[in-house]
């Protein structure tokens, strides 16, 4: 008996794609001020989520859509995007040694110079998380020079 055999190839495809995501512009200076990071190697707090990356992408673009480039090198100068601080900026309360750190009903205490036992109480009363963050620009009326039109 003769048996034919069939031979079956499966290609598969496989298509990668970049994702557009967030902080993602049409101008690479807003792009760089604008970068969706993920938590990266934080292990407490809050880093910025992927819809206000976009957001600073965004604004950052029309900030400085149709202005000249000097105009928008100035516009764009010591801007920042940040997440809020940790803590709202306060300093732990130590005493004779003994450090607290607290919010929202959640408290901690670690020795005074300890740093893995204040990351330990960092991690517990600052879980990490996606939060909205926010983008710093200069005035405009700082750049009314460069910005101005020219008669």
């Amino acid at each position: 008996m003769n048996r034919s055999r069939c031979s079956v190839t499966v290609v598969m495809m496989v298509v990668a794609s970049a994702c557009g995501g967030g902080g993602q512009a049409s101008d690479p200076r807003c792009t760089s001020l604008c970068q969706y990071e993920g938590p990266g190697a934080k292990t407490y707090g809050g880093y910025c989520n992927e819809a206000s990356a976009t957001l600073c992408a965004d604004t950052c673009t029309a900030r400085i859509k149709g202005v000249n480039t000097v105009c928008q090198s100035c516009l764009l100068e010591n801007a920042s995007y940040h997440a809020p601080s940790v803590g709202g900026g306060q300093p732990d309360m130590c005493v004779n040694s003994q450090c607290t750190v607290s919010q929202g009903g959640v408290s901690c205490q670690y020795t005074s110079g300890d740093t893995s036992q204040r990351t330990a109480c960092y991690e517990k009363v600052y879980p990490l998380k996606a939060v909205d963050c926010t983008v710093d620009y200069r005035p405009v009326t700082e750049c009314a020079s460069v910005c101005s039109p020219t008669p």
